[in-house]
Parts: C-alpha cells; structure tokens; sequence
C-alpha cells in the first residue's frame, strides 16, 4: 500500500494540475501527501549570473527560497484538511530529474503524481519537459495525470473506478499489477485487463480456460496462451480481493487499440520497458504514444531490473 505520495511542483498552476488526483489517492490509502519544488540555478532565471558569493547572489537566493517556502505553504494549507502534507524544497539543482529521484530517495516516496505534457500556454513550464525522463528513470511507479484546462479546481476530488492494465504475456510488464492494486483496492475500483495481439482473435473453444486457482504464479505455458494467460492473472488478482474482467484485443496498432478500449475508465496502468535510444526509435514506445494521445491519466511502472 502506498504510504507516501510525491507531487513535484514549479510554481506554475500547470504542476498543480496533479494535486487534486494526488490528494485523493492519498485519502483513499491512508497515505502522506509531500510535495516538492525543485529551485534552478540563478544563471537559469537570468541572462547573467551574480557574483558567486556576491550580497547580490546571497540577496536573491534569499529571496526565491523565501517565495517557495511561501508558495508551498499555502499549497499545503489548501490541502492538509483532507490528507496530510509536508513539503521540502531543493535548491541550485540543474538536473530536475536527478533532484525528484533524490527526493524519492531521501523521503521514502512510493508513487510520484505529475502533469503530462500540457497543451497550448500549459506547456512552458519545465515539468512539462521532463515528464518522460522521470518515468524513464524513477524506480517508482509515476501517474501523469493530463491537464485539460488553465486553471486547478482544488475542491474537485477526482475518482478512480475503472482502470485499465495493459498486459503482453510477460512477468516485467506484470510488475505494474503492485501498483495497480494498490490504487484499485483504496479506490474501490475494477481492473479491465487487456492484451493486444495480432489479428485474427483467436477462435472460441470449448475447452475450459485454466487459471491459477488460488493466486500461483502464472505458468510459462498460459503466456503463449492469450485467453488462458489473461485469465491466470484475474485469478491471481481475484484471489487478492480485486474485482477483474479481461478483454483481448486484435491490432496491429496496440497504442490505438488501448486508447480506443479505455473509453469509459478513469486510469490506464502501464508498464515500460524503458527503452532510451536507438532502441526507442528502432522499436517505438507504446507506452509514448499513449501517454501523449491519452486525455486519461496514465501510471507508468518501470521495470526492477
């Protein structure tokens, strides 16, 4: 279960678009709000850089700790009556990604909650920009969650009912069912497991799927099986208290194919095979694909090894 939840923050609205799903994630399991703005160096809010050791450079460091320190205490004051809050600020780091990933490190974090990539006006700020470094890198599950307008509704408590898990067969991208559980067992919400697969679907049988009764691990054999395969894993997550349905998909195109199934779900669950590269050019990234086009938040899992 999650205990602790990150959201990092650069004092736009745009990075506050993750506080309201944050928020209540951390309601529904029982767990710690904390957030985090990560301060640049001051050569990066200047076209010159003070004086190391300078009054000047001492004077302005003051004064962007002092207005972050405000900043997120009224952003803590907004939330702490509903979940508990604590904040912590970093300072002259230049490598964003780096300072969330020392955060997460230093704080015990177990899910980190952004924004995606905004739209229009929503995109100048930097977290913006290194949403899909963080998911590459973080040995923690990310939620990005889509900002749809300018301004954040701190009243709106958004629900998670329905989540959809992408699937492909193998145990790495069963490394997201964790996290899955998680949200869905705190949130009340049912899981949609789907596995795309070429075309055609496979032709209904009448011989019986067979699962893995009480919860076992999935035998190598069913992951050459797709309906017997899907079937496995809702037994194992039934077993856990979870209420499942599974669906396989015929496509060729699976980022679409899941886009077009998550129609009707408040969360697509994913998990990346962290491809960087000539790798990620050679072979795409469904996992990009559908966090750019998704207006759903997505929660990326990176693989342990």
């Amino acid at each position: 279960m999650f205990k602790s939840i990150l959201v990092p923050l650069d004092g736009s609205p745009f990075a506050e678009h993750a506080l309201p799903l944050a928020a209540s994630i951390a309601r529904h399991a029982g767990a710690t709000l904390r957030l985090l703005q990560v301060l640049p160096p001051l050569a990066d809010r200047y076209f010159w850089a003070p004086t190391p050791g300078s009054q000047l450079e001492h004077d302005l460091r003051d004064h962007y700790q002092a207005k972050a320190r405000t900043y997120l205490e009224g952003i803590a004051n907004r939330l702490k009556s509903s979940v508990p809050v604590s904040y912590d600020m970093l300072d002259e780091h230049i490598d964003i990604t780096e300072a969330i990933e020392t955060e997460v490190a230093k704080a015990g974090i177990d899910l980190v909650v952004m924004p995606s990539h905004g739209r229009g006006t929503l995109r100048r700020f930097w977290l913006g920009s290194v949403a899909d470094d963080v998911y590459r890198s973080l040995m923690v599950p990310v939620l990005l969650a889509r900002p749809q307008q300018e301004t954040v509704d701190f009243e709106l408590e958004p629900q998670i009912r329905h989540i959809l898990v992408t699937l492909d067969g193998s145990a790495q991208a069963e490394e997201v069912l964790e996290s899955v559980l998680c949200i869905g067992l705190a949130m009340d919400a049912d899981l949609l497991l789907v596995r795309v697969i070429p075309p055609p679907l496979p032709h209904n049988t009448t011989e019986k799927p067979v699962g893995t009764g009480a919860g076992g691990p999935i035998d190598d054999r069913l992951r050459q099986d797709p309906p017997r395969y899907l079937q496995a894993v809702a037994e194992m997550l039934q077993a856990k208290g979870a209420r499942v349905r599974t669906q396989l998909l015929a496509s060729t195109e699976p980022a679409d194919a899941i886009l077009k199934a998550a129609a009707g779900a408040d969360l697509i669950a994913m998990q990346t095979h962290a491809r960087r590269g000539v790798a990620r050019l050679v072979y795409g990234s469904v996992v990009d694909k559908v966090v750019n086009n998704s207006t759903l938040p997505v929660l990326i899992n990176r693989p342990r090894k």
